[in-house]
């Protein structure tokens, strides 16, 4: 997983799971310390895992509390969240 800057805009490529999503939140918070607005595409990534749907949540949720602006743009989580659905569904 990584994450560039283009611009206003952080670009997330890659996967977001439970092996990255602790480097996830930090990599994430320090931008935020530094941004009064953080955008995130997340179009590159390929899969976000359950881990990775809690961890944008709670980074939702750090931003509100120290009065910062957190979006993600791109493919929707429901995205996400359907296709792991359907994986655990073909087991």
């Amino acid at each position: 997983m990584e994450i560039k800057r283009k611009d206003k805009i952080f670009v997330a490529k890659g996967e977001i799971n439970a092996s990255n999503v602790s480097q996830f939140k930090e990599r994430i918070k320090t931008l935020l310390k530094f941004n009064s607005e953080l955008i995130i595409n997340v179009e590159k990534v390929n899969a976000i895992s359950l881990a990775g749907i809690k961890a944008i949540i709670e980074l939702n949720l750090f931003a509100f509390k120290q009065k910062k602006i957190f979006l993600i743009e791109g493919k929707q989580l429901s995205e996400f969240y359907k296709k792991k659905l359907n994986e655990r569904k073909s087991y």
